[in-house]
Order: structure tokens, then sequence, then C-alpha cells
């Protein structure tokens, strides 16, 4: 099954959320899932060193907002295209 996590930041950076996706994507690649994680590619103006495929086999995809509203809110036009290519089973965000 493809599973696409959906979070706004993911590895290597730290924190609750990024934490959680973490665990949660390395448990279902472990079950024999096919999954991707669908994040931003930066963090206060700060650009991420992208990283394709973790060792435990996740896939991270991170793309550039477009649009952000305070923290948390944000636009990825790029991300919902490449969602819809993927065609992922489950979505989970």
């Amino acid at each position: 099954m493809k599973i696409a996590y959906l979070t706004t930041y993911f590895y290597p950076l730290k924190g609750g959320a990024e934490d959680n996706f973490f665990h949660l994507a390395e448990a279902s690649a472990k079950a024999g899932h096919e999954v991707f994680v669908y994040t931003s590619d930066r963090k206060e103006g700060k650009k991420l060193v992208p990283e394709d495929k973790l060792p435990n086999g996740v896939t991270i995809k991170r793309f550039n907002p477009i649009l952000r509203f305070r923290m948390y809110l944000v636009f990825y036009p790029s991300m919902l295209i490449q969602i819809l290519k993927d065609k992922p089973d489950i979505i989970h965000a």
C-alpha cells in the first residue's frame, strides 16, 4: 500500500510533530508499505538539505511553500501536483 504523510516540518528537524511523523513513517515502511513524506524544504527561511530516501525506506519529498501565514498555515501547489501523480492509497496529515 502507498502511504503519504503530510507534515509542515520533518527530519532532520526535531520536535513533537517531526518525531511523531518520523516514527509513523518508519513503522509503516517496516511493515512493508511504500511510504512518502511530503514536507517543506525550509524552516525559518533557511533551506533544508534535501534527502530523497532514508535508510529505513522512507522517501522524503520537499517543497517550497508559495504562501505562509503564521507558522503552520501553508500552501504548496507543487506538493498537490506531486501527490496526484504518486496516487497514494492513504493520506495522513
